[in-house]
């Protein structure tokens, strides 16, 4: 989906060139502007700085943007502090927009190695839900440290809310499994990631931290318990082990997954209430 969605923006943003080419020729002092649409998806393609249009200033204090070169499908379903409070569905629509293909690239390789357990062992619906949630509590986090001023006029777009989430599932599960190693590695990871966006322009790390605070809590709420198996600790033992031999490493011999704290469900009704009380 990331990459569909990605590809999407590639067109929409050769497809805009046209509009684009309208406003500049009737605001710039030298006339009729031409902009080709293969070098707007180029811009895209290579993260290249944006050409902007602002317009007058908001309650922001800061002027809003009328037009961009990224395309109307970014600049619709991005998260903006300044809009997503009104228009919340960018608040996980942005979770699957990227500025690069670099960023799309990087992203890509971190879902790729989250351990296959994640959802083969616990299920599509936990790893579903802890992504999606990932990626709202990331934005929240954003728009809480970016409320104000040029910053919540910006776009904050990209996965790695939602790859911050899963790492926060997996440091709750394995803390839980008595794995306590390869969870101090994760967290040791996004101390690195914090330290590296602390260094590199254009990266929320409140973002990456929101993130993996909602998949942890999702994860410790709504995903599984685990604890000492008696069938499998008794001696002579025939007891059958149904987990994968990668789930198995990561729980140790001996520990076995119990019923979680909350069903899922009740995390979807409470969306779901949400959603009716505060229509999209």
């Amino acid at each position: 989906l990331n990459i569909v969605f990605f590809l999407q923006q590639i067109l929409s943003a050769a497809n805009y060139a046209p509009v684009l080419s309208g406003i500049l020729s009737r605001t710039s002092a030298s006339g009729t502007v031409s902009l080709k649409g293969s070098d707007l998806a180029r811009r895209v393609v290579l993260g290249d700085p944006a050409l902007t249009i602002m317009g007058r200033p908001s309650n922001f204090g800061q002027p809003m943007i009328v037009a961009t070169s990224v395309g109307a499908f970014t600049m619709d379903f991005a998260h903006q502090t300044a809009l997503s409070s009104i228009q919340p569905h960018r608040l996980i629509t942005s979770g699957f927009l990227h500025g690069s293909l670099l960023h799309l690239a990087f992203n890509m390789r971190y879902l790729w190695t989250i351990p296959k357990f994640i959802e083969e062992g616990l299920g599509w619906p936990l790893y579903l839900s802890v992504y999606l949630a990932s990626v709202v509590a990331g934005n929240l986090a954003h728009s809480s440290v970016a409320s104000s001023g040029p910053a919540a006029l910006g776009l904050c777009l990209g996965a790695s809310g939602g790859i911050c989430g899963m790492q926060g599932l997996m440091f709750v599960l394995l803390n839980q499994m008595g794995n306590r190693a390869a969870s101090m590695s994760i967290f040791k990871n996004m101390i690195w990631l914090i330290i590296f966006g602390s260094i590199t322009p254009g990266i929320s790390n409140a973002g990456h931290v929101g993130g993996f605070i909602g998949g942890a809590l999702v994860g410790y709420i709504f995903g599984p318990r685990y604890g000492s198996s008696y069938r499998m600790n008794r001696k002579w033992s025939l007891a059958v082990d149904d987990a994968s031999p990668e789930y198995r490493s990561m729980m140790g011999f001996g520990i076995e997954q119990k019923k979680p704290r909350l069903k899922l469900r009740y995390l979807w009704l409470v969306i779901a209430l949400v959603a009716w009380y505060k229509p999209v």
